[in-house]
């Protein structure tokens, strides 16, 4: 008798490497700061008169600007821009100026705010508020604040030169 075997291969194949794995995150959360933004800067450093005689009136370029303010805020509050003069306006002698014969005036402003029209004076011991800002000037655009000054001596003043030093604050109270 014959026997015939026969060989069955059976073939497995495996495709586990069609199939990749995956896993999802859904409960990511992006975040970033945006730092705030409250700066303050001036053109130049000083104011220069020259000579001058006692009792007379005299503007600093008076066609046009004088000092550049720039102001920046992102913070959407109100900022208020102050001018201030540190001591006295002393000349030799120890003669000093009243502060209010420095006058400022606000010449123009891309802001949206309130600025104070008109020639004022320094305050004594006090800060001024020049400008308040606008609803659009705490949105970290650059607002330019150009200031104009001029000098109004008395008459009884001696000669000499005298100095003073102003301070510009920009702050968020009144």
């Amino acid at each position: 008798m014959i026997r015939k075997v026969s060989l069955v291969v059976v073939f497995f194949l495996s495709f586990s490497g069609v199939y990749a794995a995956e896993q999802r995150f859904q409960d990511v959360v992006a975040s970033v700061v945006i730092g705030a933004t409250f700066r303050l800067s001036l053109d130049k450093a000083s104011l220069d008169f020259g000579v001058i005689k006692p009792g007379k009136w005299i503007e600093l370029y008076p066609e046009r600007h004088y000092h550049q303010i720039t102001c920046i805020s992102n913070n959407k509050k109100t900022w208020y821009l102050k001018v201030s003069v540190i001591g006295d306006i002393v000349g030799q002698g120890g003669f000093a100026l009243p502060k209010d014969s420095l006058k400022w005036q606000i010449f123009w402003t891309n802001g949206s705010g309130v600025k104070r029209e008109g020639w004022e004076g320094l305050q004594q011991d006090k800060a001024t508020v020049i400008y308040n800002s606008g609803p659009l000037d705490g949105q970290g655009e650059e607002i330019y604040i150009r200031l104009r000054y001029a000098l109004d001596v008395p008459g009884n003043v001696p000669a000499g030169n005298y100095n003073g030093a102003l301070v510009y604050t920009m702050t968020e109270s009144p």
